[in-house]
């Protein structure tokens, strides 16, 4: 120590001649008055609240963390129990309000946040007084820097966070990209403001501080514990790049910030930017600072290529001025506004001289805080026929942008398909104004910078392209194609029917294949009773086209009376005796002249003999017990099960196919409709069928009946043993016979049972034909690729034509200790099977397995496109709108085919999908929440 060594100096009596005591005891002292400035971590004695430890590196002076958030009383409980979670908060703090934490710590042996610059500690106090304890907060930032001045520190340290470039010097550089940075004179010369900018990779950047400083957000941000999330949020949403959006500096990370982002963020309507007083001034005066220069070297008049597209421009007073008609028209403002709407037309008016339209003209641009002398210009009697970039960057913030907010409050949303299909018009509109929207800032801000080159301002723009920090969203009306998938080989669905042997001995063309359907006078007896029929209904329905009796309704009069009962309206929708869940969609048209009476349900006529029957039961009732009897007429259901109308509506499609062998037909004009969601289309009939039920308890008709004993093979693989068909008499021995031909495979009975008699259940039966897949140690493998029949037309929206397949593949994966997994279409189903756990038999379990159907979702092609196209802008939706469909996602492994169509990729699933249906379903319980209301999902 310096005592010490002063004692022995002084003491010491024989030091040798080459050592001069007085000059070593002189430089001691020397040292020991300076000693304060040769320490690493100093002292600085504040007023009040006693002393704090500093010390400065770098020229950059650094205060204890600890010590200011304990002085000002910051999270007070986190300081007393966990220190380290103190530096967490501050660290996170200050990261977001932009400031860089890289470099604004200083590390003290194992702690790496315990020293903070001074920059960040006024930030951290500014904090504490809005949110904490706002008196010491206060009191530790005045005593601070009263102290730190007098101690003369702020002097010494150079560069705690202030950018100390001015004018027009050339900084350096930061990664590949050069920088060039000068200064943008904004307002008048009594109230200018000096903002600097940087230019890279051809972009402009303002420094961000100083704009924020000067329209009040930049304490506003300070103040908030959220601090820069909802400007980022924001910015976001604009559709902006975040990562291109900032460039970063040595203590902040928000230091500079994307010109065309400040204009889109000061024009925009969310309630923390429209509360700042200053803001609307500062913008128009940015506008203005950027217009001057380029309205001077365009000229008076011209066209600016924005987006593809030529925008007529005209200058006026150093202002720019768009074609109004074009800007709204290319950026589809018209779509998204009813006032944008209403301008057109009113300017409309205004050229055809209506005085009264230049009135409303006024009211509607005063209402969105415009002028029409400042920000429009008049040509050809229209006085808003041209638009300022101020108005009109106005305007896509309120009426593109806000009221987006707007309509997600006042729309109303039955389900989440009708959600789909209603906002994504919505959404696909809004994405193009805001591409135009930034092609068209984009576009202003080269010409600015062009001016500036033109008039000699030494701006050395990079020829390096790099990204402009723009999400620019491909807007065209296709959209962009799939990616080709492999898809195996091309799968050709071959399916046929068998022919039931109890049908082979049936004549061509039964005994009513000719028969008269309509009932004439003579079969009545005479023509009186028809005509006072005829009278009666007309009179009991008012005499008028349009009257009613009950469920029939009065079509025509002359010269034939017409009744009708819509299709499935009251009586007309008959619920099935066999499947309960299941009931028919029914049209019932009834004709009367005074020589005949003809009725005929969906458009098939009843035979004359069932209308006589009910003619001569009702004559005693008159009109109105004839038309109860009518409607109460049951309907032959046939065989309705889509597999089996797909199937021998596709046998008989077949070229060279002989159809004098089977006595059946396909009748596209059945619709059924199930509790289960599910739709029916077409079912397969008789050819002698009477399109009437044998009795009022039954489904079907004698001649359809015999339908249940239909066999049919949708297994793909049956193609590989040369066995498309099989009738119930002979299926054991031609399932034998392909057991032999296909080595590999196995054939499962019909029905659930595994062979069961079909009469008894009232369905055709069902093979499947099954091969070995995988066989090791480990287990086996069986696979089924079978062909599906569904309806891809929406709910609320049925259409019977809408019929198509797709290829399921049931995979049955067996392991060594007979566990059970299941999947379709290589999408695994949870399933339990105690029925195989009991008695291990292979064919009941391969037979439940082929009866599953796969859930198919919404494949309806258009909803799809749209579902596809909202999920991947579901970053530009706001977050009202964005919850409502984050229940459901686009199955692209989907493949289908309508018909003789191309295949058609994708399906509407909700995130929850169970893959297998509902029984008597084509979707599952998961799937089907999408068309019930929102507010239940």
């Amino acid at each position: 120590s310096t005592p010490a060594l002063r004692h022995v100096l002084m003491h010491c009596i024989d030091l040798g001649s080459d050592v001069c005591k007085d000059l070593f005891i002189s430089e001691i002292n020397r040292v020991e008055s300076n000693i304060e400035n040769l320490a690493v971590i100093r002292y600085l004695h504040l007023k009040t609240m006693g002393m704090i430890r500093y010390q400065i590196q770098d020229e950059v002076v650094y205060f204890d963390t600890l010590r200011v958030m304990r002085l000002a009383s910051i999270q007070p409980i986190i300081m007393k129990n966990s220190p380290s979670k103190a530096n967490a908060f501050v660290k996170k703090l200050l990261q977001d309000r932009g400031v860089n934490v890289n470099t604004c710590f200083l590390r003290q042996r194992q702690s790496k946040y315990a020293f903070i610059n001074l920059r960040s500690a006024l930030i951290l106090l500014q904090y504490a007084a809005e949110n904490e304890n706002k008196e010491k907060a206060y009191r530790l930032k005045k005593e601070l820097l009263i102290a730190a001045n007098n101690k003369n520190i702020i002097n010494q340290s150079r560069g705690n966070g202030a950018e100390l470039e001015n004018g027009a010097k050339i900084g350096g550089t930061a990664g590949s990209g050069k920088y060039q940075q000068n200064v943008l004179k904004i307002g008048p010369n009594h109230q200018q403001v000096d903002v600097r900018f940087k230019i890279k990779g051809g972009m402009m950047y303002l420094h961000r501080k100083t704009v924020y400083e000067k329209i009040g957000l930049e304490s506003v941000i300070h103040s908030t514990k959220k601090g820069f999330l909802p400007i980022n949020s924001l910015i976001t949403d604009l559709g902006f790049d975040f990562s291109q959006v900032y460039l970063p500096n040595q203590h902040e990370v928000f230091a500079y910030m994307n010109t065309p982002a400040i204009l889109l963020l000061l024009e925009a309507v969310d309630p923390m930017m429209v509360m700042l007083p200053r803001r609307t001034d500062f913008l128009i005066q940015l506008c203005m600072a950027i217009e001057a220069p380029v309205a001077g070297i365009l000229g008076a008049r011209g066209s600016i290529i924005v987006d593809n597209h030529k925008i007529p421009w005209i200058t006026k007073d150093s202002r720019l001025y768009f074609d109004r008609e074009t800007l709204f028209a290319q950026s589809k403002l018209a779509q998204l506004s009813e006032w944008a709407d209403s301008l057109v037309q009113a300017a409309a008016s205004c050229c055809k001289g209506n005085q009264q339209a230049y009135v409303e003209i006024d009211e509607l641009v005063t209402s969105k805080g415009l002028e029409v002398e400042k920000d429009f210009c008049a040509w050809n009697n229209d006085p808003t026929a041209y638009i300022g970039l101020h108005a009109a960057f106005s305007l896509f913030a309120q009426e593109g942008d806000y009221n987006r907010s707007r309509d997600a409050h006042a729309l109303t949303l039955r389900d989440t398909l009708s959600a789909i299909s209603s906002f994504e018009p919505k959404l696909r509109h809004h994405i193009r104004m805001s591409h135009f929207r930034m092609c068209l800032v984009n576009r202003i801000i080269a010409e600015f910078l062009r001016s500036l080159q033109e008039q000699g301002a030494g701006l050395e723009l990079d020829t390096e392209q790099e990204e402009s920090g723009l999400e620019l969203d491909n807007l065209s009306d296709e959209e962009q194609p799939l990616q080709q998938r492999i898809l195996g080989r091309d799968v050709h669905q071959r399916v046929d029917v068998c022919s039931p042997g109890d049908m082979e001995g049936v004549e061509e063309g039964g005994s009513d294949a000719h028969e008269d359907h309509s009932l004439d006078a003579r079969d009545a007896g005479d023509g009186e009773g028809f005509q006072s029929i005829r009278t009666e209904l007309i009179s009991l329905s008012g005499g008028k086209i349009g009257g009613s009796i009950g469920d029939w309704e009065l079509v025509g009069i002359e010269p034939v009376t017409h009744l009708a009962v819509r299709a499935g309206y009251g009586a007309a929708r008959k619920i099935s005796f066999m499947q309960s869940d299941v009931a028919a969609i029914l049209k019932y048209d009834l004709y009367i002249t005074k020589d005949m009476c003809e009725l005929s349900i969906n458009d098939h006529k009843i035979s004359a003999s069932a209308l006589d029957e009910v003619m001569k039961r009702t004559s005693q009732g008159g009109g109105l017990s004839l038309l109860y009897q009518l409607i109460s007429l049951r309907p032959c259901f046939g065989s309705f099960g889509p597999e089996v109308v797909e199937t021998v509506n596709h046998t008989l499609e077949q070229q060279g196919f002989d159809h004098t062998k089977y006595q059946f037909t396909v009748d596209s004009n059945f619709i059924g409709t199930s509790s289960q969601g599910r739709t029916y289309a077409g079912t397969v009939r008789s050819l002698d069928c009477t399109y009437l039920a044998q009795s009022r308890v039954a489904d079907r008709c004698a001649a359809c009946t015999k339908l249940d004993s239909l066999v049919i093979n949708r297994s793909l693989l049956s193609g590989e043993a040369g066995i498309l068909l099989a009738s119930s008499e002979g299926e054991d021995e031609e399932v034998g016979e392909s057991g032999k031909t296909a080595a590999g495979t196995k054939s499962a009975g019909r029905g659930k049972g595994g062979g069961g008699n079909n009469l008894a259940s009232g369905k055709p039966g069902h093979q499947s034909v099954w091969k070995l897949h995988t066989t090791d140690e480990k287990g086996c493998s069986f696979v089924c690729p079978q062909v599906q029949t569904f309806n891809c037309s929406l709910p609320h929206a049925f259409d019977g034509s809408a019929q198509a397949t797709t290829v399921v593949n049931h995979k049955v994966e067996i392991s060594d200790t007979l566990k059970v997994k299941l999947e379709l279409c290589g999408k695994q189903v949870t399933r339990d099977f105690p029925q195989f756990a009991q008695d291990h038999q292979l064919g009941p379990l391969l037979d439940r397995v082929a009866g599953l159907r796969l859930c198919v979702g919404y494949p309806a092609h258009r909803v799809v496109k749209q579902a596809r196209y909202l999920l991947n802008h579901v970053g530009r939706m706001i977050p009202e709108m964005r919850k409502i469909f984050k229940h459901f996602a686009v199955d692209e492994d989907f493949v289908y085919r309508i018909g003789s169509e191309d295949e058609e990729i994708g399906t509407i699933r909700s995130d929850k999908c169970k893959i297998e249906s509902e029984q008597g379903s084509d979707i599952c319980s998961a799937c089907r929440s999408l068309q019930q209301p929102i507010e239940f999902q």
